[in-house]
C-alpha cells in the first residue's frame, strides 16, 4: 500500500532493504507525477523484480514484474497499465498483488488492470527494494517520483481486494503477514524507521526530498466538494460529488422531499463520484441526498434539480450563459450574488460557462477555490454545461494538443448527440432543453494539428453536421473567442479571432444561429 501525492517541483529518493519474494500491496498516492523509470538487465539477477508507477504521458497507473530464467517467457516482463488518469494534488491509494496465477493493480481499492501469468517471478534480485525511484541494472538510481508518499506496506501474500479495501485507510496493522510498514511519521532525518516489527529500516539517499505535514490519514469519509449535477436530460441526470478518501456512491431520490426511497448506487471506490440516475420523468423536480453505502453525506432542501422538458417542447427556457467566471476576483462574487437576488434564488434552467472556470491555470485547486466552492448553491440544482478556455488549458500549448486537464475529469457532458449529432468530445458538445439546442464550442484546444477556426478540422466539420441535423426551433452557439471585440482583445488584428469571424461566422448564418454568446474580453 503507497499513499501519495504527486508535486512537480519536489522528487523523493529513498531506497530501502531489498525483500525477496514479497508480494506487494502498495499505497496512497496524491500524484500527478512521472512514472518511476525502468533500465532492467533481463534475466539478470540485477534487475527491478517488482515495480509500481505512472506512466509519464498518459499519467496512469502501471506496473510490471520479471520472470524466473525458466518457463515459457524466461526474464522476460509483465507489464499492465490502469485506466483511470492520475491528477496532481489528488491522493490516491494504489496497489499491486501477485499470486500463483494473477497479477493485478488495483487504485483506490478498484481493480484497474490484470493479467495471467503462468511463469513464477525472478526472486534473486540484488537490488534494494525502493521507494520514489528505481534502480537500473547497474544499482544506481533511475529518476525519481515527483510528489508525496505518505505510507508503504509490503506483505508476503496476494490480497484479496475485499482485504484492500478493509485496509485503506487503517494505521497500525498488526498481522503475520504483513513484511513491512514504512508509515514516514518523522518530521526530520535519513532513517526512515518500519513499524511492522520486523526491523527492515531504510535510509534516504540523497538531498532531493523533503518532510512535509501530510493531511489526515483516516477512515472518517467526508464531503470535500458539494454535489453538482452534470449532463441532465428529460430522464436521466449525473451528480457528481468529492470525498476525502475513497468510497461507495449512493444517491437517494425522490419526487417527494420527505421521503427518499429511490436509489442509485456505485459500489465501486472512489473519490470523485459520478452517479448517472436514469428512467426519470421530464420537467419534474426532484430530490435527492448523497452519501456511500454506510454513510449519508449530505441531505437538505437545495438537494434538488428540475430535468428538462422534452426535447420539441416549447416551455420558456431561463438560460444564464457566462464567461471568465472563475478569476477569484472580488467582483465573481458580487455578479454571482446579484444573479441570486435578481433570480429571487430560484435556479435557472441551464447554466453554460463560456470558457475559463478556474483562474488562473485550470488546476484542480483553482477550480475549488474560485469555482465550486463559489457557485455550490446553485451547481447542487442546475446542470452546468462548461467549456474550456485558455486558462482551463493552463495558458499551455501542449495541454491545448494533448487535453490532459483537469476540465476533462471534472466534468460530464452530452457526447452522444440530442437533436444534433454526437461529438464524442467533453471539450466540444450539443445538447437540447425544450425547444432550444445549444452547442458549445472549443477554441483554443487543437485536434490533428487543427483548431476548430480551420473549416477541414474534425470539429469545425462536426459543427457544420450538427446544425445540419438539428430539429429545434433555436439554436444558440457559446464559445470563447468572439469574432468581434475591442476590449482586451482586438478582433481587427488577432489572427485567431479574424479566423473565427471569417470561417466559422459564415458557418453559423449558414444555418440561421440566432445568438451567439463568448466569454468577455475586458474594456
Amino acid at each position: 500500500f503507497v499513499r501519495v501525492r504527486s508535486r512537480p517541483p519536489t522528487a523523493t529518493s529513498r531506497k530501502l532493504p531489498s525483500i525477496a519474494d514479497a508480494k506487494m500491496s502498495t499505497p496512497r498516492k496524491k500524484s500527478t507525477a512521472k512514472t518511476f523509470p525502468r533500465i532492467p538487465a533481463e534475466a539478470s539477477p540485477a534487475d527491478i523484480n517488482y515495480f509500481l508507477g505512472i506512466r509519464e504521458k498518459s499519467f496512469l497507473l502501471c506496473a510490471d514484474f520479471d520472470t524466473t530464467t525458466g518457463g515459457s517467457n524466461p526474464g522476460g516482463n509483465n507489464p499492465i497499465t490502469g485506466t483511470t488518469r492520475i491528477f496532481q494534488g489528488l491522493w490516491y491509494h494504489a496497489a499491486i498483488t501477485l499470486s500463483n496465477t494473477t497479477f493485478s493493480l488495483y487504485l483506490n481499492g478498484n481493480l484497474e488492470a490484470q493479467r495471467s501469468i503462468s511463469t513464477a517471478p525472478q526472486s534473486g534480485g540484488v537490488q534494494p527494494f525502493c521507494i520514489g525511484s528505481a534502480i537500473n541494472s547497474t544499482g544506481s538510481s533511475a529518476g525519481s517520483f515527483k510528489g508525496s508518499i505518505s505510507e508503504v506496506r509490503v506483505w508476503n501474500t496476494a490480497l484479496s481486494e475485499s482485504s484492500l479495501r478493509a485496509n485503506l485507510f487503517k494505521r497500525g496493522l498488526s498481522s503475520t503477514n504483513l513484511v513491512v510498514r514504512y508509515p514516514f511519521n518523522q518530521t526530520t532525518g535519513t532513517l526512515i524507521a518500519d513499524s511492522s516489527g520486523n526491523n527492515r529500516n531504510g535510509n534516504i539517499q540523497g538531498s532531493l526530498y523533503s518532510w512535509q505535514q501530510a493531511s489526515p490519514f483516516t477512515d472518517q469519509l467526508v464531503l470535500t466538494r458539494e454535489p453538482y449535477i452534470q449532463q441532465s436530460s428529460p430522464t436521466s441526470v449525473t451528480i457528481a460529488w468529492r470525498t476525502n478518501i475513497p468510497s461507495t456512491s449512493l444517491i437517494r431520490y425522490s419526487l417527494n422531499w420527505q421521503v427518499l426511497p429511490d436509489l442509485a448506487t456505485d459500489m465501486n471506490y472512489y473519490t470523485d463520484h459520478f452517479v448517472t440516475i436514469n428512467g426519470l420523468e421530464p420537467g419534474r423536480k426532484y430530490y435527492y441526498s448523497i452519501g456511500s453505502d454506510s454513510r449519508l453525506l449530505q441531505r437538505d432542501t437545495n438537494n434538488q434539480f428540475t430535468l428538462p422538458p422534452l426535447q420539441g417542447s416549447k416551455a420558456k427556457t431561463v438560460a444564464w450563459i457566462t464567461g471568465d467566471a472563475g478569476t477569484g476576483l472580488a467582483a465573481q462574487s458580487r455578479v454571482y450574488q446579484a444573479f441570486l437576488a435578481k433570480m429571487n434564488n430560484a435556479a435557472p434552467d441551464v447554466w453554460i460557462n463560456c470558457g475559463n472556470q478556474a483562474y488562473s491555470s485550470g488546476s484542480d485547486a483553482n477550480y475549488q477555490q474560485n469555482f465550486y466552492n463559489l457557485y455550490a448553491t446553485t451547481l447542487k440544482k442546475t446542470a452546468f454545461w462548461p467549456l474550456p478556455g485558455e486558462k482551463d488549458y493552463a495558458t499551455d500549448t501542449v495541454r491545448q494538443d494533448d487535453h490532459f486537464i483537469p476540465y476533462n475529469h471534472l466534468f460530464r457532458v452530452s457526447q452522444s448527440g440530442t437533436s444534433g449529432i454526437a461529438s464524442g468530445k467533453k471539450e466540444y458538445y450539443s445538447f437540447d432543453h425544450g425547444d432550444v439546442h445549444f452547442i458549445c464550442l472549443d477554441a483554443y484546444g487543437e485536434q490533428n494539428n487543427k483548431r476548430l477556426y480551420d473549416t477541414t478540422s474534425t470539429q469545425a466539420v462536426w459543427l457544420k453536421n450538427d446544425l445540419a441535423a438539428n430539429t429545434s426551433t433555436w439554436k444558440v452557439v457559446c464559445l470563447a473567442l468572439p469574432p468581434h471585440t475591442m476590449g482586451s482583445l482586438n478582433s481587427d488584428n488577432d489572427n485567431a479571432l479574424i479566423r473565427i469571424r471569417e470561417n466559422i461566422t459564415p458557418i453559423l448564418e449558414r444555418y440561421n444561429v440566432d445568438l451567439v454568446d463568448r466569454k468577455r474580453t475586458r474594456l
